[in-house]
């Protein structure tokens, strides 16, 4: 059994729902493998560039209290500890955190950011506002990150990996981030995971061990230890990755298919999903063993597991941009009037009421480009023309 499988076992009775658990599950995996492991991304006898499951970032979002976010996480704390990597957490200004992955500074350029509530490590704080260029590098997996501070020259980390776990509420991602987070394509480096309700019910009034028999006690124990032990396994596998001839066949298809389909022609999100499975993929690959072969049936798993969120972009963003999710949807809306394409002249003028600024209208619309709810492009000549079309992973809230 895999780990990933076997980490929706041992959650199983907890209330968040199995979705949160999931990319919990394989965001912990992604940081035990950092960059560790890695697919060069590769044409013509040139590596273009190299990708890494300690890329990925996911933040678990919905209403407070409701689906217990942070309890979703803490779950995943055991095995995450057991994997020996610095977890960064609570506030900090940027040379405080980079500090905590320098190696001068007895940091560790292998890191998680492990926190409950994403505002309390990013807000709107003046100092914060660096953060999100820093965390964008980080992303990008650049070979060295260098950051110029103020009078105290510069930090210098090699070859960084911050994997990050967090969680917040729509509201507080559209009110209490950094202005810098919206359009700098940060968010379109996120995976943003939703839920506003969850299925499961569990008063938590179990009596210490009495209420499973022995049997299920034995079953829990071996899952938990099998996690643990699989965990550290993960975290010393080595080296590059590999497409098997299906994996390979299956994902040139696949990728022709999304670039040539409305959806994969936006910029942000759409432009960085095929990058996005791929590590999703090595995630599912080392869950299950040690072979760094990425085949067919791992790529159309990790293709579900990101289809499974995306129907849900539009509500975490409901407050992204704009202080409601209604003017959100009346972009949406006037689009579709208009045969789903109308330049930003038409949008602006036949909505700007609506919002407190014309700037805001527009950081709005690049929220929704990103997120691949619509594609912007520019057409004609003389001077082109700004449009705005649907695509993607539109709902209506």
């Amino acid at each position: 059994m895999s780990w990933l499988l076997d980490y929706i076992e041992y959650t199983k009775r907890q209330e968040s729902p199995e979705i949160f658990h999931r990319w919990v599950g394989i965001t912990t995996i992604a940081a035990a493998l950092g960059r560790n492991v890695y697919l060069n991304r590769r044409s013509g006898g040139v590596t273009r560039y190299t990708i890494y499951p300690g890329q990925l970032m996911t933040i678990l979002v919905a209403a407070s209290g409701q689906v217990k976010k942070t309890t979703a996480m803490n779950q995943a704390r055991m095995f995450i500890n057991n994997i020996n990597k610095p977890i960064i957490h609570g506030k900090s200004s940027p040379e405080a955190f980079l500090m905590q992955l320098d190696p001068l500074t007895q940091g560790t350029p292998q890191a998680i950011l492990f926190e409950g509530e994403l505002s309390v490590f990013l807000s709107k704080a003046t100092y914060a506002e660096p953060l999100i260029d820093i965390l964008i590098k980080l992303a990008d997996a650049e070979k060295e990150l260098v950051y110029n501070t103020v009078g105290h020259g510069k930090i210098v980390i090699p070859e960084p990996s911050l994997t990050v776990i967090s969680a917040t509420t729509p509201e507080t991602l559209g009110e209490r981030l950094p202005a810098g987070a919206i359009g700098s394509g940060f968010m379109s480096r996120v995976i943003f995971v939703y839920a506003k309700t969850t299925d499961r019910f569990d008063p938590l009034t179990d009596v210490e061990d009495t209420d499973l028999t022995a049997d299920e006690f034995k079953e829990a124990k071996a899952v938990e230890k099998r996690l643990m032990d699989n965990i550290l396994r993960i975290s010393r596998l080595r080296g590059p990755f590999t497409f098997t001839l299906g994996g390979r066949t299956w994902f040139d298809k696949w990728y022709r298919k999304w670039s040539e389909s409305p959806a994969g022609q936006g910029e942000g999100y759409p432009s960085r999903r095929p990058d996005h499975m791929l590590r999703v993929g090595m995630c599912i690959v080392t869950s299950k063993g040690d072979k760094l072969e990425i085949d067919e049936k791992d790529l159309r798993i990790a293709d579900t597991l990101l289809t499974s969120i995306e129907g849900n972009f539009n509500k975490a963003f409901a407050y992204v941009g704009t202080s409601y999710a209604k003017d959100r949807q009346r972009i949406v809306d006037f689009i579709s009037l208009k045969a789903g394409k109308a330049t930003t002249t038409d949008i602006v003028a036949a909505l700007y009421p609506y919002f407190e600024t014309v700037d805001i209208l527009k950081r709005t619309l690049q929220m929704l480009s990103e997120a691949g709810v619509l594609k912007h492009e520019m057409l004609g000549q003389h001077p082109p023309k700004e449009y705005w079309s649907l695509a993607g992973f539109t709902v209506t809230i």
